[in-house]
């Protein structure tokens, strides 16, 4: 298991951890080459299996949310900054994504950003050198609005399935 970013007692890192589960299961931190991505937290990763990597997308660094792409390729341990084509999501936080294997893609649904929160759905192409933001028209009804769900994939029935989460409106949060 990789872990990155997330909040610790002296703020915002963009630390890099790993677990080996055969053993004694414990943790060792990476130090990856390349210019890494600002410290953050409410990202999401995923492990892409075919080309060894982790994907990074979005989350806030303490000081604006983020719409931006990173990966670290698993093999050499180096950073990359994706430039992925199309027009991509806006910046966000508490959003939560799953990896289609199947179709190659990243899918990330909801979150929210200064306020404003979202039930709109994504795809990041994970092709090699061809990443490519598309939105997604989902038939029939949307999910409301929410930050922090959870989300599965079915992959025999391809599709996601969302629980959770919270959205604030009039005063109120909404669990």
């Amino acid at each position: 298991m990789i872990l990155f970013g997330g909040v610790t007692d002296s703020g915002y890192t963009n630390e890099v951890w790993s677990v080996n589960y055969s053993g004694n299961a414990e943790w060792q931190q990476l130090f990856p080459t390349g210019t890494p991505p600002s410290p953050r937290c409410f990202h999401t990763t995923l492990y892409d299996r075919q080309n060894q990597r982790m994907i990074v997308f979005g989350g806030n660094n303490s000081t604006t949310e983020l719409n931006d792409v990173w990966l670290l390729n698993l093999n050499t341990l180096n950073w990359q900054q994706l430039q992925p084509a199309g027009t991509p999501p806006s910046i966000r936080n508490q959003h939560t994504a799953i990896y289609d294997q199947s179709n190659q893609r990243m899918i990330i649904f909801g979150g929210v950003a200064s306020g404003i929160f979202y039930n709109d759905v994504w795809a990041l192409s994970l092709n090699l050198g061809t990443e490519t933001w598309t939105q997604l028209y989902p038939s029939g009804n949307l999910p409301p609005v929410r930050a922090n769900p959870i989300a599965g994939y079915d992959p025999i029935r391809n599709r996601i399935l969302i629980f959770g989460g919270w959205y604030y409106e009039g005063g109120f949060y909404f669990w």
